[in-house]
Formats: structure tokens, sequence, C-alpha cells
């Protein structure tokens, strides 16, 4: 398909310009080409519009749609206890990394989460920072709470406690398959009295 229009520039002086559109067949990227300079044409990249879902809707960026789902998840079970949330993110193979020496599955880090938030019952969990690179994602995180109930043994200090990690996923589809989590124990042993700073 082409198009040719006239303007004028300068008062009596009419510019004609060519435009031709269309598809690249190599790529399927739509293009722009003008002749003004004579009939030599210049590629100009147009963007393609993004996908619909076949029911007239714009289909989400991935990356968008997994920092939402992220998002959403730890909400709901980190902020309100619904661990079952997490069964839209973690796929039932999924592998959590962290302190202990051992992975964990989904299980144990639903048992973790209900209680932790048994001991700190005004628990919030607050994400900083989400970085979405392919099908990782690294997730900048902090938490905080009062120690009303017994944690690990440790019994009630009522102190406030505050730390903050890092979680490294890795998706597989929609799903988190893999968890490397990163944070300091001793940090939240320091908060609760334990142990002093400088203490092994």
């Amino acid at each position: 398909m082409s198009e040719q229009a006239g303007f004028t520039s300068d008062p009596g002086e009419s510019v004609s310009v060519h435009l031709e559109t269309g598809e690249d067949a190599a790529t399927g990227d739509a293009r722009v080409e003008d002749a003004t300079d004579g009939g030599a044409r210049s590629p100009a990249p147009v963007p393609r519009p993004r996908p619909f879902d076949g029911e007239g809707e714009e289909m989400p960026n991935t990356a968008d749609a997994r920092r939402e789902r992220i998002e959403t998840a730890w909400v709901r079970a980190w902020g309100k206890g619904d661990v079952d949330a997490l069964d839209g993110l973690l796929s039932p193979a999924y592998l959590r990394h962290g302190t202990d020496p051992h992975p964990q599955g989904p299980d144990v880090l639903k048992a973790a989460i209900v209680s932790t938030r048994a001991a700190f019952p005004d628990l919030t969990t607050v994400i900083d920072d989400i970085v979405i690179e392919g099908d990782r994602a690294a997730i900048r995180w902090h938490s905080s709470g009062t120690h009303e109930n017994a944690f690990l043994g440790v019994p009630p200090t009522k102190r406030r406690v505050d730390i903050g990690g890092a979680t490294f996923a890795r998706f597989d589809g929609d799903l988190i398959a893999e968890e490397h989590v990163t944070w300091d124990p001793r940090a939240l042993l320091v908060a609760l009295g334990i142990i002093s700073l400088g203490q092994d």
C-alpha cells in the first residue's frame, strides 16, 4: 500500500512525499519507507501492537504479569496468612534454598509462614524492589513485627524486630520452580536479645 501527500514547507514551494507501508516478509515487522530524497528508501521500524487474548483484551507483558503474580501472592500469604495463595505462584516441584542445608518444598514454606505469623501477629512484609529479566526475578524485601508468642523455641520477648533480605527466583512457565533466599538470621537473634553483636 502506498500513499502520496503534498505539503508546502515554504510559501510557494511544494514538496512531494511518497510513503510506502507494508510488512517485512523476512521478520514480519511493520515498516515505513519514504522517498523524499529522490527515490532512495530507508526503513523506519514501527512498533508492532501487543498481542490480544482472543477476547479483545490486550495480553499483559510477561514481566509485568510475573511481577503482579509475586506481589499478589506475597500480600495474601505473608500479609494475611492465606498461604494457599502461593499455589498460584509456586510450582508443585518448587524448591526453596535458604539457611537450611536441605531445600524446602511448598508445604514447608507454608508452615514456616504460619508459624512466623503466629509468633509475630502484627507481621508486615514489604516488597521493596522486584527486578525481572527473562525467567529470573530478584525480590528485595523487609519484614517487621512484635514477638508476642514463642518462636523457634524462644519465649516471647515483646520486642519489635525489623529484618530484611532478598529472594532470587526462577520461573518455569507461569510458576516459580526454585528460589534462593538470603538474609541474616543473626539479625533476628540480635533483635530478640538472644545474642549480642559480635557474638557467634
